[in-house]
């Protein structure tokens, strides 16, 4: 569920997003904004319920796969995201997006394994108190063409970047016969600068109300990069004024990311979905 602290960040960015699009622009006159206008701002929350696996070892071995929800990860965990765009065209967009994810978790290990790049490696044992954290950011970066453009519907395919940045930690400590040992903590940071294609449409049912959707996809076996990523959203935007709304939606993202280093091999398997809610701004027409 979406804390009260994440309802009130969005509220707060809505409503200066929604004093800027009231003072920038007047009504245009089109059937929906939210299938014209050429600027859009979207500021949300979502909340997923997420499977999460990571590796990371030496080059030349196999790692441990750690399973990070049994070790207390939150599977159920919340984000914040941002986004713009811009419709240089009737046809042409562009659009930048950041998202955040931070995971934190507890437990006591139930089996013996290794994780970390070299030299930031930890040994974990039986019986052993983990605490575990991974953190994801996303930048993307995409430009899009719309092969259909109407009052009320805009469908299209575009491309982009998806800049990952994926840290996962792993610290442990054993305790026994009065004492504590600090086992230490593995770590593994890692950067993919990925491509992806996708494809969009947005269909408005009435003046206020309109249905988004997009569907992307990467998939990647280039130097030491291997993935494959597919993103889903689907959306409903209401529209009580013209120039800000808000939308509830569903996400699925779904990462399976090798990075081969010189001297480690590195993996992050993230499986997440869940709904969101967000608050939109617009101005400006493109018709």
């Amino acid at each position: 569920m979406l804390s009260v602290q994440s309802v009130r960040f969005v509220a707060i960015s809505f409503l200066s997003f929604a004093f800027f699009a009231k003072t920038a622009c007047a009504d245009d006159g089109v059937f929906n904004p939210t299938i014209s206008e050429e600027w859009h701002f979207e500021v949300g929350a979502f909340s997923q319920d997420a499977d999460l696996k990571v590796s990371a070892g030496p080059a030349g071995e196999v790692p441990d796969v750690i399973d990070l929800n049994r070790l207390g990860a939150d599977k159920d965990d919340e984000a914040i995201w941002l986004a713009a765009r811009w419709r240089i065209s009737d046809r042409w967009h562009v659009g930048l997006s950041f998202i955040e994810v931070d995971r934190d978790g507890f437990a006591t290990s139930s089996e013996d394994f290794t994780f970390g790049e070299p030299p930031d490696e930890v040994d974990v044992t039986i019986g052993a108190s983990v605490t575990s954290n991974l953190n994801t950011k996303y930048y993307i970066l995409q430009g899009g063409y719309s092969f259909v453009h109407t009052e009320r519907a805009n469908f299209g395919v575009g491309a982009g970047f998806h800049v990952m940045q994926l840290s996962a930690s792993i610290s442990a400590e054993l305790s026994g016969n009065g004492m504590t040992t600090d086992l230490g903590t593995g770590a593994s940071d890692s950067t993919a600068p990925l491509p992806n294609v996708y494809f969009f449409g947005d269909y408005a049912f009435t003046p206020r109300l309109a249905a988004t959707a997009s569907i992307g996809w990467f998939g990647l076996e280039v130097d030491k990069y291997d993935g494959e990523l597919v993103s889903l959203s689907a959306n409903l935007e209401y529209r009580p004024w013209d120039n800000f709304g808000i939308g509830l939606g569903y996400s699925l993202v779904n990462i399976d990311l090798s990075i081969d280093e010189t001297d480690s091999l590195i993996d992050f398997e993230i499986d997440a979905s869940g709904p969101r809610l967000y608050f939109a701004a617009g101005f400006g027409s493109v018709r």
